[in-house]
């Protein structure tokens, strides 16, 4: 059997859970000094109760994690190193810890970040924060009605599930505002109160039925109406005189037959960004839709295109309709060469064809590109660009050294341990990254 000091010297060959088992193993008391900073900020309570002594590093609590189970005997301890706005946030504390040192706690905090009991609520009644407890805690009603002289009615109006029952009871104290926003009201319910309840507010329902909006057209928000509800063509058609037609325009779905009948009542911008149309309705009503609009937000057929070019806007079309490389040659003096370079996806030998119309820096990074044809148009790549969005091998990163950027190559694209090693100790092409990461490979890990 090994003596005591030849334990001690091999357990100082240990580090964190090792060394701890080790120790209790053989009844050693443990050193702090064995333990890693990573290992002492997530088990810091687990140390203090296996015996370690924490009051050489008693400033450094303050770091610790706080999802650990923290004890009354720790907290009492070490409560003025500890970081408690980050506790009361992310640790859950225990019912018994909070009886035992209730009295010392914050409980705004508690009220807000922690989940309570209502038996330890109403222990605590004359310390908890009302408002809190009301917006972040999950009350029953027996609850609210034992305690209607502590509760912030107005966090319970908004952040409380009442029953309709309840909110009859309580309709003198209760906030009808937060009421009509936030609490799911029936429609025998909403005509009984119609007079407290904020008509705007309760009509973003989406359960209160068209039916019942036309029973209260006089008493309803038609701008509201127009704009956040969903509704029905027939609906919309009946209050033609009511509706907003700009909102109706922008925020409804619309049949393209509903258009034709109210062409005079819509606002065809919207129409034109918003709705779907098919290409024989635009023709239709091409004298009336916005067409850089419909360039942008309608999917067009090319021969659509052709018949229309001239009313169209190619800067839209180039980024917005999925165009063929024929089409592109047809129209090689309209198209935004600009925004093809980016937005469409382009073959090498369209690229080469049109390399003085095209714009390399969209090119190196939007196309993707064969390492054969970089080299080949190497003078014109932005190398940047392709340092960073293109997948390069390690053996044309080696040809290309000197007009690679190397901060990107670190960054972007994968190397091999064997590659670092080769270009670490380039004097000027040493990338930060790869310094970096060597450098991190050989720091030993910090210890407390």
């Amino acid at each position: 059997m090994l003596d005591y000091d030849c334990l001690c010297k091999i357990s100082q060959c240990l580090k964190d859970v090792d060394y701890l088992k080790f120790c209790k193993e053989f009844d050693i008391t443990p050193k702090i000094e064995n333990f890693t900073e990573n290992y002492f900020t997530v088990n810091a309570v687990k140390l203090y109760h296996s015996g370690v002594d924490l009051n050489t590093v008693k400033d450094n609590l303050k770091n610790i994690s706080p999802k650990q189970q923290f004890t009354v005997e720790f907290v009492k301890q070490f409560k003025d190193y500890l970081n408690w706005k980050d506790i009361y946030l992310r640790s859950k504390l225990s019912e018994d810890f909070l009886r035992e040192l209730g009295h010392s706690l914050d409980w705004k905090s508690i009220s807000r970040y922690q989940t309570l009991s209502e038996g330890i609520i109403s222990r605590f009644k004359n310390m908890v924060e009302w408002e809190g407890i009301c917006t972040y805690q999950k009350l029953t009603e027996k609850f609210l009605r034992d305690f209607t002289d502590h509760i912030d009615w107005e966090a319970i109006s908004t952040s409380q599930k009442l029953s309709e029952e309840f909110i009859r009871d309580f309709q003198d104290r209760l906030h009808w505002r937060h009421i009509s926003a936030s609490q799911k009201l029936s429609e025998k319910f909403i005509r009984d109160f119609q007079d407290r309840i904020d008509w705007q507010l309760v009509i973003a329902n989406p359960e209160v039925s068209e039916e019942f909006i036309r029973d209260f057209k006089d008493r309803v928000d038609w701008i509201f109406i127009s704009g956040f509800r969903t509704l029905s063509e027939e609906f919309i058609h009946d209050f033609k005189d009511r509706v907003d037609w700009d909102l109706i325009s922008g925020s409804q779905i619309l049949s393209e037959e509903f258009i034709r009948d109210f062409k005079d009542r819509v606002h065809w911008e919207l129409i034109s960004i918003c709705q779907k149309l098919s290409e024989q309705f635009i023709r239709e009503f091409k004298d009336r839709v916005f067409w850089t609009h419909i360039a942008q937000n309608q999917k067009l057929s090319e021969e659509f295109i052709r018949d229309f070019q001239d009313r169209l806007n190619w800067k839209a079309i180039s980024g917005h309709q999925k165009l063929s490389e024929d089409f592109m040659r047809e129209f090689q003096d309209r198209v935004h060469w600009a925004t093809i370079s980016e937005r469409q996806k382009l073959l090498e030998e369209f690229i080469r064809d049109f390399q003085d119309r095209l714009h390399w820096k969209a090119i190196s990074r939007h196309q993707n590109l064969s390492e054969d044809f970089i080299r080949e148009f190497q003078d014109r790549v932005h190398w940047t660009t392709i340092s960073e969005h293109q997948k390069l091998s390690e053996e044309f990163i080696r040809d290309f050294k000197d007009r690679v950027d190397w901060a990107s190559i670190s960054e972007r694209q994968k190397l091999s341990g064997e590659f670092i090693r080769d270009f670490k100790d380039s004097d000027e092409r040493e990338p930060t990254i790869i310094k970096s990461y060597l450098e991190a490979l050989h720091t030993n890990t910090k210890i407390i």
